[in-house]
């Protein structure tokens, strides 16, 4: 699937987009993470080591994730070579119960109080754009996903804008993870794909996925590449890293760090009918 031309990076996109309303957006533009868009974290209850912080920096207006040598594993107990560097939007009401049932260490304990941290972003339906570029290896995926945010089994789909393995890079063309996984959530089918897509990764290209309450479309570089009929009806978080798993050999590419995952944007939309409703309704309870 020929998307855009070889070696080039994929313009930016306008802010404005017909029939939605711009309700999320991070351009990267300070020196440190806007608090207000991103918890600085991935999702508690899956690392047993405590918070996992990632490792990052904003430079040019860019956000870099990134997997260092010397950053912490988050499961050291087992293999010491899981790494992450993840930021999210939600955090789940029930966390301190969550990451006691997984007996986790004091610090996790002490340090989570369902108070502590307030999602910043939870939409349900919209178009959902990242423009991003990648410098990973085989033992490296990124991924830029959406995930029902309470922890609840029963909704706990995942949309997956994109998801992309290391080792699934060629110079030119890279299989692209996108589609829908169902976990818990016995009402969706497991809807997830990897298509082969003839673009260079290390450059920038746009990645979006457009929710309905009947349909979730994903495009590359403004191309629909699949249509999946079938949508969670829930609030989604955001969900953007890089992660380092271990591989049975390390090539000399492997061995070299950082790994990133770079960022010129993320924004978020939502149908102008739904947020002229939105408004109306939280004016009448003002009232």
């Amino acid at each position: 699937m020929y998307l855009s031309k070889r070696n080039e990076d994929f313009p930016e996109n306008v802010k404005e987009k017909k029939k939605y309303h711009l309700e999320f957006s991070d351009e990267f533009e300070g020196e440190e993470l806007n608090k207000t868009n991103w918890l600085p974290f991935y999702l508690p209850f899956c690392c047993p080591n405590g918070i996992v912080i990632p490792s990052y920096e904003i430079r040019k207006g860019n956000l870099a994730l990134k997997i260092t040598e010397e950053q912490v594993s988050w499961f050291s107990e087992f293999d010491g070579q899981i790494k992450g560097s993840s930021i999210q939007t939600g955090i789940y009401s029930e966390i301190k119960e969550e990451v006691t049932d997984l007996h986790t260490n004091e610090f996790v304990n002490d340090m989570f109080s369902v108070n502590q941290f307030k999602n910043t972003y939870l939409p349900q339906y919209g178009f959902f754009e990242i423009r991003a570029r990648m410098l990973i290896t085989n033992s490296n995926i990124v991924s830029f996903r959406m995930r029902g945010y309470d922890g609840k089994e029963k909704i706990s789909a995942e949309i997956y804008v994109f998801e992309i393995k290391g080792n699934s890079v060629k110079s030119n063309a890279a299989k692209i993870g996108h589609g829908i996984r169902k976990f818990h959530d016995q009402k969706i089918k497991e809807e997830f794909y990897e298509s082969t897509v003839d673009i260079d990764v290390s450059r920038f290209h746009c990645y979006a996925a457009e929710w309905d309450s009947k349909k979730i479309t994903f495009y590359i570089d403004n191309k629909k590449i699949r249509q999946i009929d079938q949508s969670p009806d829930y609030p989604m978080q955001l969900m953007l890293g890089i992660f380092e798993f271990p591989v049975f050999e390390k090539d000399i590419i492997d061995r070299i760090y950082p790994k990133e995952l770079i960022v010129d944007y993320v924004r978020g939309y939502r149908q102008v009918d739904d947020f002229k409703e939105n408004k109306k309704n939280e004016t009448e309870l003002k009232d």
